[in-house]
């Protein structure tokens, strides 16, 4: 009877223990002693590989800024590190740095913090994305791939009138890159565009407007697209409910960036991390905006959904 209790509690001490950091397939907040010291094992190491004294060092302070999250096995960790260490002239000083972790299979990856935002919230996020409308790939504002691996991904894909122009694809224009294609959301038929900047995708946008110029940049030729049709408050609220249900996260609303403020535009955002939001725009139609507005709110003449992507490879 004795043994078969041993046996029983070394079992169950053997599936807390592999439960602490396990793979599955769902986010969910991971906060061990076991992973703790792990983490703070490996920070201790690595202030101390840039100290002239290694052995000056202080830990005063660690804190996870939120609880670890895992998704598929990995780990992901934010955490302040406040240390004191003696300097070159043999007094001390004191700094607080943030570090962007991930563990997986014992080991630990140091990650930049546009980096560590852009494989949580494509983790997260990545698919819902995806299926806010068929053919409209707005993960790609999540992406930390570079600019010609995600070109090839899309060119690859079944898109209408897929172009691109710009930096490493036609011709040298500084560092700058658009890639686009003609894709509907709902039933509005607008263009998708990836703008990117030195190898990084910065923003992943769709836009509609009826009757509007898709110009074609690599075969410098322009087609009306959008022609005929019409928008409604009730189309956006319907665009709105869609998104929230998608991502299964509420929305807020926000300022307009784009449309002047007397056209009285509507904003609302859905924050998928720190470092990221999806935004929805639209403005009326607008008569005698010169000198005295009048707005007709049941008609919508144009929209915008962006993603923003904060990762730069320029990062330190």
């Amino acid at each position: 009877m004795k043994k078969t209790f041993i046996l029983l509690l070394v079992a169950i001490l053997l599936c807390i223990t592999l439960a602490a950091c396990g793979g599955t397939s769902n986010p969910a907040a991971v906060k061990t002693d076991t992973l703790q010291e792990i983490v703070t094992g490996y920070v201790e190491e690595d202030i101390k590989s840039v100290l002239k004294n290694p052995q000056s060092l202080m830990i005063n302070n660690l804190t996870f800024n939120e609880d670890p999250i895992e998704i598929d096995g990995r780990c992901y960790c934010n955490l302040d590190v406040d240390f004191s260490a003696q300097n070159g002239f043999g007094g001390y000083d004191r700094e607080v740095i943030t570090y962007y972790l991930c563990y997986e299979n014992g080991n630990i990856s140091p990650l930049k913090q546009g980096e560590y935002f852009c494989e949580l919230d494509m983790a997260r996020y990545g698919s819902r994305l995806d299926a806010i409308a068929d053919g409209i790939y707005f993960s790609y504002g999540c992406s930390a791939a570079s600019m010609k691996s995600i070109y090839d991904e899309l060119a690859a894909k079944d898109l209408n009138r897929f172009t691109g122009f710009g930096h490493n694809l036609t011709d040298n224009i500084d560092n700058t890159t658009y890639v686009k294609y003609v894709c509907n959301l709902m039933d509005f038929e607008g263009c998708m565009e990836y703008f990117f900047i030195d190898e990084n995708v910065k923003y992943a946008s769709f836009t509609w407007q009826p009757s509007f110029n898709y110009v074609d940049m690599k075969n410098y030729t322009v087609e009306e697209i959008g022609v005929g049709q019409t928008a409604t408050q009730a189309d956006m609220d319907m665009l709105i409910s869609q998104i929230d249900d998608t991502l299964g996260i509420g929305h807020t609303e926000t300022k307009s960036e784009n449309y002047q403020s007397w056209a009285d535009p509507r904003a609302y955002q859905w924050v998928l991390s720190p470092q990221r939001k999806l935004i929805l725009e639209y403005v009326w139609e607008v008569t005698n905006a010169a000198s005295n507005p009048i707005i007709n709110y049941d008609k919508v003449i144009a929209f915008e959904l962006v993603i923003e992507n904060a990762f730069s490879r320029e990062e330190e």
